[in-house]
């Protein structure tokens, strides 16, 4: 069972999060099968997600932050099982003074969040397909595969970029056994790309984005091709390396010490923190660093006079009241912690 299918463990129905009293306790343990098995609506049945769109969409004139990722960049589940409120990271970043938005989805592989970041490494459509003659239309839509097998790995809105310089949405279609839509935004002649580069979607994000701070949490979801997410994180990282932050990935229950996932996982950390070196953040420390323990809301959960701390450090986890009940996501606490170790972090590199 792969990672992606895992995840999906989640189901459609928890996306209703129970507003409680802010010092109970998640009503569920992690589950004790992880070959039990699980249900395949998580990330087909999520509405409809709106991006970010450029530069109308940043929270102030600030030089800003940027999440990229996949459903925990996204703060999935972010309201659940516990909290007074739902906290998202990137909210809660712009609330400590860091102005952040996110390009992130749940669901997503580390090469389509590449894609959705650098103009280098673009989606590849199919020109010849079922009678297209190697031509992008003057205007309307288009439905074809891609030549490099990359799309986007959840239905969201449509992204911005470009096919020959011109604009171009692109919107992975399921019904169409995951080809894109391209959509011209404006009305123009028709152009002659062929399969050639001239045809590839690149981007508009790396543009719209340049100079801000961007924060790279990408390849859980496909945290099985080790080398892969290890080469797309590079390639995220090289676009504007001065200014970007490697995020590392905490352990789940399916993937603590002693299942088959947590050797990829450690692989992948490890390689982060030896590449990015003070570019690297450890988000696992990050949850367990009593100093955010102190913040006023999570100060009543009493996460230092827990009685499973010793054992879930053992098995590399994180606290538990920092869980989603799904066990695959951050609830609003484990947000929150994330949210003031990135600000201290960004903080610490002088760099707001």
């Amino acid at each position: 069972m792969n990672r992606r299918t895992l995840l999906r463990a989640s189901g459609a129905a928890g996306f209703s999060a129970l507003a409680v009293a802010a010092s109970a306790q998640p009503a569920h343990a992690e589950p004790t099968d992880p070959a039990a098995p699980v249900p395949d609506e998580l990330y087909e049945n999520l509405p409809v997600e709106e991006p970010d769109q450029g530069p109308g969409a940043r929270a102030s004139a600030g030089v800003g932050a940027v999440l990229w990722g996949s459903s925990s960049a996204d703060s999935f589940r972010a309201g659940e099982p516990s909290a007074v409120r739902r906290i998202t990271i990137h909210e809660e970043m712009t609330r400590l003074g860091i102005p952040t938005i996110r390009h992130a989805f749940g669901g997503w592989r580390s090469p389509a969040i590449l894609a959705i970041r650098s103009k280098n490494h673009p989606i590849r459509p199919n020109y010849s397909f079922a009678g297209a003659n190697g031509e992008l239309p003057g205007s309307g839509k288009i439905f074809l595969p891609t030549t490099n097998r990359i799309v986007p790995d959840t239905v969201t809105s449509q992204l911005p970029g470009t096919v020959s310089g011109q604009p171009v949405n692109l919107q992975l279609v399921r019904a169409r056994l995951r080809k894109v839509q391209l959509t011209r935004t404006s009305s123009g002649a028709p152009i002659t790309v062929g399969n050639s580069a001239a045809g590839y979607w690149r981007t508009a994000w790396e543009d719209a984005e340049r100079g801000k701070i961007h924060l790279l949490w990408m390849g859980k979801n496909n945290s099985g091709d080790v080398q892969g997410v290890l080469n797309d994180t590079r390639a995220a990282y090289d676009v504007e390396s001065g200014r970007s932050i490697v995020m590392s990935h905490w352990f789940t229950w399916w993937d603590r010490l002693g299942t088959v996932g947590h050797p990829n996982i450690t692989a992948i950390n490890n390689a982060y923190r030896n590449t990015y070196g003070q570019k690297y953040f450890d988000s696992t420390a990050a949850l367990w660093d009593s100093r955010w323990w102190n913040v006023p809301e999570i100060r009543p959960l009493n996460i230092a006079g827990r009685g499973d701390n010793a054992e879930r450090r053992r098995l590399g986890l994180p606290p538990r009241p920092f869980i989603a009940d799904d066990t695959f996501h951050l609830n609003s606490y484990g947000n929150l912690v994330i949210a003031y170790a990135l600000n201290a972090k960004i903080r610490g590199l002088g760099w707001a």
